[in-house]
């Protein structure tokens, strides 16, 4: 495991400076190269704490149990089948909203209020999970 996690760690380094360096397009908008920069950079911090981990061993311990605990694994299961559920209701909701009330959304809006939907709703619902469980 920790030989996958390396590699894992070193490639997402990597990945997240070629992308942090070079960039697909420059004609984009000032908010598609600072998010460009934000998931870069992202992907930078996640792989370093990997990297970290890896190389602790005490932390390569809690998180080992960490991942391989059944309960733990339960309740991010049924975090992600709460967090879909959700997503596709919002998304319902919204496609009735422009069919019969002429509600119109742009899509970086939508798009924005997905991912927050997505990322946060998980987090929060598996935290009060783990409080309630």
């Amino acid at each position: 495991m920790k030989q996958v996690m390396f590699w894992q760690a070193l490639i997402g380094i990597l990945l997240g400076i070629v992308l942090l360096f070079f960039p697909i397009n420059q004609h984009l908008s000032n908010f598609y190269h600072n998010f460009w920069f934000g998931f870069s950079l992202a992907i930078i911090v996640v792989s370093l704490y990997q990297w970290y981990v890896i190389t602790n061993k005490k932390r390569f311990d809690a998180f080992y149990v960490k991942f391989a605990d059944e309960r733990q694994s339960y309740l991010q299961n049924l975090a992600a089948q709460i967090t879909y559920v959700i997503e596709t209701l919002l998304l319902i909701v919204l496609v009735f909203l422009q069919s019969f009330a002429h509600f119109t959304i742009s899509l970086q809006s939508l798009l924005l209020v997905i991912i927050a939907i997505h990322v946060y709703g998980f987090l929060l619902i598996k935290l009060l999970l783990e409080k309630l469980l």
